[in-house]
């Protein structure tokens, strides 16, 4: 974990820019410099396109559009790579990781910030306001029009994916015990049948 490689934007099928917290190659270098120490790297030239970021999380094209999260600041951004600009077109109550679009709309991921010291010197650890759970932005405007919270059993959002068609998805977790009764396989999932019906 020298640099904290965390993220990357597909073109075309091939990988263009990946984003990291840090430019460092020592264990955990990028700690020293996490509130300005980000870059979003262009593969092609292996060139920072930006750097002195606060934390940027998975950067996604949507409609030929670069966007990217700005975790440590709670910042949705679009960017301008050709002219080295972004915009911050919304900024949420949370630490953002994780970024899908549906239709005319974008989901954010947001998470609470662990109390370590590693994210405790970060300006969202101490908001009262600040979640877990998923927000949703309108995307021609960045219009914050809904949000989703999770009230108990999850803190950390590390990515989102949207589901179309699914009315009621669950989580099966290691600590349940319906995990044993499960078989999931790409295509299809199979269930055990209860031995009480």
């Amino acid at each position: 974990d020298r640099c904290h490689l965390n993220g990357l934007a597909v073109q075309d099928g091939k990988p263009r820019f990946v984003t990291a917290l840090g430019t460092t190659n020592t264990a955990l270098g990028w700690r020293e410099k996490k509130l300005s120490g980000g870059i979003l790297m262009d593969v092609d030239t292996s060139e920072a396109v930006f750097t002195d970021l606060p934390m940027p999380h998975s950067p996604r094209f949507f409609d030929g559009d670069l966007y990217m999260l700005l975790s440590a600041t709670g910042g949705v951004a679009k960017v301008d790579a050709k002219a080295g600009t972004y915009d911050v077109i919304q900024k949420l109550p949370g630490f953002t990781r994780g970024l899908a679009r549906y239709g005319d709309y974008l989901f954010v991921g947001l998470s609470k910030l662990r109390s370590t010291h590693t994210f405790g010197d970060i300006g969202l650890a101490g908001r009262k306001d600040v979640f877990c759970g998923v927000a949703v932005l309108h995307l021609a405007t960045g219009a914050l029009v809904g949000q989703m919270e999770f009230i108990r059993t999850c803190e950390e959002i590390y990515d989102v994916q949207v589901l179309p068609g699914m009315i009621r998805p669950g989580i099966v977790g290691p600590e349940t015990e319906a995990r044993r009764q499960g078989l999931s396989l790409p295509q299809t999932s199979f269930w055990a049948m209860d031995k009480r019906v």
